[in-house]
């Protein structure tokens, strides 16, 4: 416990220190004419992708970092480890039925999928605190596609340290997060496809 307790510290440390970088390069100083720059890159992405991410909503980490590993079970009883994924470009986004926003943002990342998952994105949803019934009941009602991972110990919450639901993440092809994001989006909206084909592109 005590590890994944550090894990976690640290996750929400590098995009807490990110985040704020971020805020205080666009405070202009007292009595200078205002100016807003962007916050150093993440070194996983460039800085011209680090801006559009911001511009999104995304949150960068403060530094390069590979995303924790864990290892959940699918509908069918499979286990599967977020490193298996390694060498697509992976949309890890926390949700619940339970959760009006998480159920508001699906249709949109379903869209996302269909549109980039032949360029390589593959979407993991976690899902947290429902039943495998209920989980599984409202995957195939909404005719989603992308795969499904079932925290039913809260292991995977805990490790990234999830506060907010829905919570998504971006991990790139070598395992390395890439930026976050806290409460619902729409994630077709053109200039998150945009981005993430860029990205995809890499």
């Amino acid at each position: 416990m005590n590890k994944l307790i550090l894990i976690a510290t640290v996750v929400v440390f590098l995009f807490t220190c990110g985040n704020e970088t971020a805020a205080q390069q666009t405070t202009p100083a007292q009595g200078a004419e205002e100016k807003k720059t962007e916050a150093p890159a993440a070194p996983a992405v460039s800085e011209d992708i680090a801006r559009q991410l911001r511009a999104a909503g995304f949150v960068l980490p403060a530094e390069k970092v590979k995303a924790p590993d864990f290892t959940l079970k699918d509908f069918d009883g499979n286990s599967k480890s977020l490193s298996s994924f390694q060498g697509k470009f992976v949309f890890l986004n926390f949700w619940g039925v339970w959760c009006f926003y998480c159920r508001q943002e699906m249709p949109s990342i379903q869209k996302m999928y269909d549109q980039l998952k032949d360029k390589g994105l593959e979407i993991v949803a976690v899902n947290v605190q429902d039943s495998e019934k209920t989980a599984r009941d409202f995957i195939k009602e909404n005719n989603h596609t992308f795969p499904v991972l079932l925290d039913t110990e809260y292991t995977a919450t805990q490790i990234y340290g999830i506060r907010g639901f829905p919570t998504t993440f971006l991990v790139d092809r070598e395992g390395y997060l890439v930026a976050k994001l806290v409460g619902s989006r729409d994630y077709a909206a053109p200039e998150v496809i945009s981005v993430l084909t860029k990205l995809l592109a890499e």
